[in-house]
């Protein structure tokens, strides 16, 4: 049997729960750019700010290539000549810090907001 008390403590942490989740997506400033960095093999070849524009990348990875669009705030892989089309099947993405990796073309594009940063993924 439940008390006043447990009540208001399980609900407490339910709020402070889903206040841990909502956090990261509220805590980006609205002022920075974001921006879509692409490398290939770990070194940066292309960086393209977010800012609505549209545009379609060739980028010639490894052992084949991946041609990606930007749209608007997001970006996607639309081909691949991999063998599993991951890349591909992953879709839009638009929130740092998400990212699309094809690894047999050895290719990473990751969204970044404001300052680039060497941290991947905060886990709290």
């Amino acid at each position: 049997m439940l008390t006043w008390g447990d009540r208001i403590l399980i609900a407490l942490l339910v709020i402070c729960s889903l206040a841990g989740i909502a956090l990261p997506f509220f805590s980006q400033s609205a002022a920075a750019q974001s921006e879509a960095v692409i490398s290939v093999a770990g070194k940066v070849v292309k960086t393209v700010k977010l800012d609505g524009h549209q545009e379609q990348l060739t980028i010639d990875g490894d052992s084949g290539y991946n041609i990606v669009q930007i749209e608007g705030k997001q970006v996607r892989v639309i081909e691949s000549n991999c063998p599993d089309q991951l890349c591909v099947k992953q879709g839009w993405i638009s929130r740092s810090p998400q990212q699309i990796v094809c690894l047999p073309n050895r290719i990473v594009v990751k969204i970044i907001h404001g300052k680039s940063s060497d941290v991947d993924t905060i886990m709290r």
